[in-house]
């Protein structure tokens, strides 16, 4: 009966608004000017934005940025950063195992997801650094967003060679005004918010306040069933007491896994035939809620006019994030992987010889998806989380005992975050010195089952059931001075520093010994030092040139806990770094505002260390520290040229860029076998590295907007596109897939490959020319809004519409898989006046499902491979990250004072 309810609701509202949107598009416009929307038309024009560590207005900055006040990022109904990156041109970004690896793509400079250096774009917040996750971030407490597009190093410093995004809070105010918030939708859709602002002391100390919660329970559910793993080694199922399973995720052999104590509700154990282990691992049915994400966050300013020329400011910020299980569609390969599967099979049910007579398939494939992946209603999520509740027990090969583990204290995420900021700024005959201290303190824990299965878990390693804890915090401090912004010559010096410690605990579920306690697994520091400066000139009444540039020291060490592996050594390396950027601008036409600009800008990203090798027991005599573990520096260079103007009385406007990238040594997640001591009783251990490829390139454009044809009517466009193509990049997964057994021939006493079979995964493995992963080829935004008064001018009634397109993504460098294009359209109806509004939202009206993102993994479940030429070959599996469906809910908003 509710979901009943819940699609005639959705259909009346979409008829509803549809009809709307047509009546409004077709108005006669009124004389009477809107008198709520703050003026519209010179809203882009007169947007002040610090993209240059000065205010400016959006329209002079010679730089291709997005910026979001608060009032349109409610309006569109944007409730954190990835929604937002729907409507910025080439920008994605997307959940990763919930909002936990946060990797914004700019300009299809896609970065690792796991690995030991920084992302290509980075967040900030009031312009300080967001080392962790921006994700349970909430914008409730934001004055606005800027999107900074291009490399950013010589003004923010690390990490920024493809952009940056500078989330800025509201500030402190001399008058006292406020607003609360509050949403209410389906699936427990909901936020309630409410901030204040005004003098504790008239013109002297004023004061921010701002608190809100975020929550959303998520729309899907764990589809574990009983006896989805059950013990012995079965591909039919058990039909003697009425179980069928066609994928079994069954397991067997000498690592399988002691039986579980039997409690209430369980099902009746089973017994093996005398070919297996025998024994009992009951699996109990689950239908636990995944995907729901919680976020509170608190936000204290003050602001102390300590004299005319000196102003201190203070701010205090508390971030709590509180997620359920994060959700994935579990794609089975034994019955959709359709190229490189093994001919006569082998793998699993289903899987025959190669449907695509052109591929070769190798020796050790594990089989692949070609082609466009899909939602289907069959694909369902399915986590083992009984066990995580009820504890495990292995029996280690040889030890003839089982330990059990603790159950977990949750599942999901927990996330605190305290942000400290104290700055000044002192007016020194119009010369300003400011100075700015910052700290963050922050720590995550994560409850998760990373193998992407349902079965108990992979008995080769403990890295994939997993409850983690990551402690971070960093402290920085810059100093700035700058010149007078009249003068004909305009300069600004400053020093930066920076100082970041994260320690790594960990208790894994499903690994032996004393993994199964809690245990450090590494610690990171990281020491960047900088001075920067800038310097702008007028050259002629219209023409200007300016230079920045950034010169950096990062120094970065890694280190393994003496208890997992003491003798590990202490990484340690410094990077050393120089940022220029140079612009050329010039003022075309005065009266239509109409600015051009060149630009050639050098980006540089800090290396780092694959982590994966200070994780456990690593065999250090069979490791090249320099190859294997030291992540190299990015480096690209930027060449950009711009124009932004704004035409017919600003009734238009429309700002382009267009840019070419040359960019090396960027760095792509692989997954290869880190070797492991033999006392550990493994050769070696299958994780996600970081390795540099050679050489990319990247072209595109992006364009935005606003047109104004009458006083009631506003449409926006954006759009960017991106052709970002790999150069010099060989893709060992994609030669793995087509590769004989010489592939993996290696020199004698060494895990390192022979000169021959080096030059066959060479040759096979080249992609040279295929399109990046993870950065679509198009992406735009098309807006409509109508609005104008209802009875009288005290009154506006408003409809908004936004089309949200994105080409297909390619999961991976081989471009043998990709996700399909994706049509998003949300509606808006809603009323306004001064002091209140209150709209209904109708999000993903036509019910769009194709997936968010792909990401396929060597599926770690001994009864679904097969043994081949080297031993073990995992057959390659794929999880989709689901898009939300149709879903409806009511804003509402009031404000009161000045505001």
């Amino acid at each position: 009966m509710r979901a009943f309810r819940e699609i005639i609701l959705s259909a009346s509202g979409v008829t509803f608004l549809l009809a709307i949107f047509l009546l409004s598009t077709s108005a006669v416009a009124q004389d009477t000017p809107a008198t709520v929307d703050a003026n519209v038309k010179g809203e882009l024009e007169e947007m002040v934005v610090t993209a240059r560590k000065r205010e400016e207005k959006l329209q002079d900055v010679p730089i291709s940025i997005t910026a979001f006040t608060s009032e349109g990022m409610r309006k569109r109904n944007i409730q954190n950063a990835y929604d937002m990156a729907n409507f910025t041109p080439n920008f994605q970004m997307t959940p990763n195992l919930g909002r936990r690896l946060d990797n914004p793509t700019i300009r299809g400079q896609f970065g690792p997801l796991i690995g030991g250096t920084a992302p290509n774009g980075s967040f900030f917040v009031d312009g300080v650094f967001v080392a962790g996750n921006i994700g349970s971030t909430s914008v409730a407490n934001l004055e606005r967003i800027e999107v900074l597009r291009g490399p950013q190093s010589a003004t923010f410093g690390r990490a920024t060679f493809s952009g940056a995004i500078n989330f800025i809070t509201r500030k402190p105010t001399n008058e006292f005004e406020g607003q609360t918030n509050l949403r209410v939708g389906q699936d427990g859709d909901m936020e309630i918010g409410v901030w204040g602002s005004g003098p504790i002391i008239q013109d002297k100390l004023y004061f921010f306040a701002g608190a809100s919660w975020d929550k959303w329970d998520g729309e899907w559910r764990n589809g574990l069933e009983d006896y989805d793993v059950v013990a012995g080694y079965s591909q039919t199922g058990y039909p003697e007491i009425g179980i069928n399973t066609p994928y079994g995720q069954d397991f067997f052999g000498g690592y399988a896994w002691d039986k579980n104590p039997q409690v209430a509700g369980d099902p009746p154990c089973l017994t093996g035939d005398g070919n297996f282990t025998t024994g009992c691992a009951p699996t109990i049915g689950d239908n636990t809620k995944l995907g729901g994400e919680d976020t509170k966050i608190a936000t204290l300013k003050l602001t102390w006019e300590a004299t005319d020329a000196l102003q201190f400011n203070f701010k205090y910020e508390r971030v709590e994030g509180n997620d359920d299980h994060y959700v994935y569609l579990f794609v089975p390969p034994g019955t959709e992987n359709n190229c490189y599967n093994r001919a006569g099979g082998g793998i699993a049910p289903g899987a025959g010889d190669d449907l695509d007579p052109d591929h070769m398939t190798g020796t050790r494939s594990g089989g692949w998806i070609c082609g466009e992946l899909t939602q289907r209603s069959g694909y369902v999520p399915k986590i083992n989380i009984p066990n995580f509740r009820r504890g495990v027990s292995p029996s280690p090969p040889g030890s003839g005992m089982a330990q059990t583990s603790e159950p977990a204290p949750f599942l999901g995420m927990e996330e605190t975050i305290d942000r400290y900021y104290v700055d000044f700024l002192w007016d020194l005959n119009d010369y300003e010195l400011t100075a700015r201290y910052a700290r963050t303190d922050g720590a995550v824990e994560y409850v998760r089952d990373l193998d992407r299965t349902y079965s108990l878990g992979p008995v080769a390693t403990g890295l994939f059931e997993a409850w983690s804890r990551d402690e971070e915090v960093d402290d920085s401090i810059e100093v700035r001075l700058a010149s007078p912004g009249d003068q004909r010559v305009r300069w600004q010096i400053g020093y930066y520093w920076y100082d970041y410690e994260q320690e790594q605990f960990q208790r894994n579920f499903n690994g032996f010994s004393e993994s199964y306690l809690p245990h450090g697994t590494g610690s990171e520091t990281i020491e960047n030092t900088a001075w920067f400066g800038s310097i702008e000139a007028d050259l002629a009444d219209n023409w200007r040139l300016a230079f920045e540039g950034r010169y950096a020291k990062d120094e970065i060490s890694r280190a393994s806990p003496e208890e997992t592996d003491p003798d590990a050594p202490l990484a340690d390396q410094n990077f050393y770094s120089f940022s220029p950027r140079v612009t050329l601008s010039w003022n075309i036409k005065e009266d239509e505002s109409l600015t051009g600009y060149a630009q050639i800008a050098e980006g540089n990203k800090p290396g780092g260390f694959n982590f994966a090798y200070f994780d456990g027991d690593t065999d250090w005599d069979r490791v090249n520290f320099e190859e294997d573990v030291v992540i190299v520096e990015e480096e690209a260079t930027t060449y950009e040229l711009g124009l932004k103007g704004t035409y017919f009385d600003g009734s238009l406007s429309a700002n382009i860029s267009v840019f070419y990238i040359d960019w090396e040594n960027q760095a792509i997640n692989v997954s290869e076998c880190i070797p492991q001591n033999e006392a550990g009783g493994f050769g070696c251990q299958t994780n996600n590295i970081v390795r540099n490829a050679g050489k990319s390139s990247v072209r595109g454009l992006e364009l935005e907007t606003q047109w104004f044809p009458t006083d009631h009517q506003t449409y926006t466009l954006s759009y960017g596109y991106t052709d970002a193509t790999l150069d010099e990049y060989v893709d060992e997964e994609f030669a793995v897939l087509q590769c004989p057994e010489e592939c993996f021939d290696t020199l004698p006493g060494v895990a390192e490959l022979t000169p021959a079979a080096r030059a066959l995964v060479d040759e096979l493995g080249n992609v040279d020319g295929n399109a990046a992963p993870r950065a679509p080829k198009h992406n735009f935004a098309v807006s409509q809004l109508y609005q104008a008064p209802l009875f009288t001018s005290d009154i506006e009634w408003y409809v908004r519409n936004d089309v949200i397109y994105e080409s297909k993504n390619y999961n991976t460098a081989s471009n043998l898989t990709w996700a399909p294009e994706q049509w998003t359209w949300n509606a808006r109806l809603g009323l306004e006046s001064a002091r209140w509004s209150v709209s209904l939202y109708v999000d993903n009206v036509t019910n769009e499902q194709s997936p968010i993102a792909i990401q396929d993994f060597p599926l770690f479940d001994l009864s679904q491979n097969y043994v081949g030429g080297g031993g073990t070959v995992y057959q390659n599996a794929y999880q989709l990250l689901p898009r939300r469906t149709r879903n409806a809910g009511i804003v509402a908003t009031v404000r009161f004072g000045a505001n």
